[in-house]
């Protein structure tokens, strides 16, 4: 798997495959580890649109703290 990602710069993880308000997936792998064994930057976004296209932008500053987004990243980029 390392040698498909080695060519990115980050790797988009949607905020599903991880525990609730932790950076653990739910077999139990931390998002450092999976970090160091591929060797590629993690940034964890949102499951929805909104959050695929600006993690892909890297407009991540915009993005609400981790869970829950579904609300919150209306009211962050001023959709309400």
């Amino acid at each position: 798997m390392a040698g498909k990602v080695a060519h990115l710069d980050t790797l988009l993880l949607p905020d599903i495959m991880l525990k609730d308000d932790e950076d653990i997936c739910l077999d139990d792998y931390r998002v450092q580890d999976i970090e160091r064994v591929l060797n590629v930057k993690i940034t964890v976004v949102p499951a929805t649109g909104m959050g695929l296209l600006y993690g892909a932008l890297g407009y991540t500053q915009a993005l609400p703290p981790r869970r829950r987004y579904e609300a919150t990243l209306r009211s962050a980029v001023g959709l309400d």
